[in-house]
């Protein structure tokens, strides 16, 4: 299972930005791609699993492969599985929780 940081450092400087627009990081210079991915890196409010979804199935892949894990499949979901190193039912578990921890009884 790859890092965080090992996913990072396989998107381009473009995609950091977007992420770290998404996640309202704070970066002192946007032009340079080790700053950026050391704040989505050092983030905790910045998951993978969250901002992987925006990405094609075709750039997945090209990650999967970038990174030496298996990138057959169609489902875009077991590729951000993969390079997230989660699960879908731990997903819906960690959900579940969110939820049950911000909505009343």
């Amino acid at each position: 299972m790859p890092s965080k940081r090992d996913v990072l450092a396989q998107l381009s400087r473009e995609e950091l930005i977007s992420f770290v627009e998404r996640f309202e990081l704070e970066v002192a210079d946007r032009r340079k791609k080790g700053g950026l991915l050391e704040a989505v890196a050092s983030s905790k409010k910045a998951a993978l699993a969250d901002f992987l979804p925006d990405l094609g199935r075709e750039r997945l892949r090209e990650l999967c492969a970038g990174l030496g894990l298996d990138y057959s499949g169609r489902e875009k979901v077991v590729l951000i599985e993969r390079l997230a190193g989660t699960s879908h039912s731990q997903r819906q578990h960690d959900l579940c929780h969110l939820l049950h921890r911000i909505l009343p009884s």
